[in-house]
């Protein structure tokens, strides 16, 4: 008497020649696919973060995909020049803002406008600090987003007066109001 797991693996030798060529098959139309894809999203012009799809209208959309753009060239920098409250601008849905040495007092902020165009009204900028010297200094929050922009406010944690030039990362998460 054979027992299931026997029948099992007897039926698995038996069509495994099978399974293998479907796999290649497979492997073989997916990289098809991808050169397709690759072709024809440079000739829609469409970046290497965004993707194209069908909207519920039967419309084709440009979009962003869920979380953060990546690749090369989605990624910028940007230093102030003037102070902490100076205004920054930067078109990029990823990057890094070093911020003036200006000194705040104990517990003082300085708050600046990031103006980007990747930014919409409902979209969510994550920033956070590069690990550095500063670290247990000064903190950031995103204060506001709105379309082309978001205020950024930066904070002396420590007990007495600092300067320095912390570094922030940031990205753009794409949103929606419906």
């Amino acid at each position: 008497m054979t027992t299931a797991q026997q029948r099992i693996t007897d039926l698995a030798a038996a069509i495994g020649v099978d399974i293998k060529n479907l796999q290649g098959q497979i492997a073989d139309f997916f990289d098809n696919l991808g050169e397709t894809a690759a072709t024809w999203r440079s000739k829609l012009g469409i970046s290497n973060h965004e993707k194209l799809t069908v909207g519920n209208d039967g419309g084709l959309r440009v979009t962003a995909p869920f979380g953060y753009a990546s690749g090369v060239g989605v990624g910028s920098a940007i230093a102030q020049t003037n102070s902490k409250s100076e205004p920054v601008g930067l078109n990029a849905p990823t990057g890094s803002i070093l911020l003036h040495g200006q000194t705040l007092a104990a517990g003082a902020s300085a708050s600046f406008v990031f103006y980007n165009a990747s930014i919409g009204a409902n979209d969510l900028l994550l920033i956070s600090r590069y690990i550095d010297n500063l670290s247990d200094v000064f903190s950031v929050e995103v204060t506001f987003v709105t379309t082309g922009g978001a205020g950024i406010r930066v904070k002396n944690i420590s007990g007495t007066a600092q300067g320095g030039q912390p570094q922030i990362k940031y990205a753009v998460i794409k949103g929606a109001a419906s």
